[in-house]
């Protein structure tokens, strides 16, 4: 959570830079570390917009570093699964709302 808040007050430029100074010596432990960070952010429902910006820039500048390393690969379709599984959860929620704006509307019209 610390991170979050600390990463969330970084204007973007630092954002960038802290991104391309990851590095994939040491067996891609930052990249690994980076996968795992963005992963717990989506499973806890918060920043949501930060962490798809994120995510974003994260795999545009490695994304042919996790392409060919098979623990960052897993790690991508772990993260996929559960950006997956929090968008369908949203989506209810969406779904939701739009029936009850649509009841109301209904309801205005008679």
């Amino acid at each position: 959570r610390r991170n979050s808040n600390v990463s969330a007050s970084l204007p973007p430029s630092a954002v960038d830079v802290e991104m391309r100074c990851l590095s994939d010596i040491d067996d891609a432990a930052e990249l690994v570390w980076m996968l795992e960070f963005l992963n717990r952010q989506v499973a806890s429902d918060n920043n949501f917009e930060m962490v798809q910006a994120y995510l974003n820039l994260f795999l545009n500048i490695h994304g042919e570093t996790i392409a060919s390393n098979p623990v960052l690969a897993a790690l991508c379709e772990t993260l996929r699964t559960t950006q997956a599984r929090h968008w369908r959860e949203l989506q209810s929620l969406l779904y939701s709302n739009l029936c009850v704006v649509d009841f109301l509307a209904h309801i205005q019209q008679s």
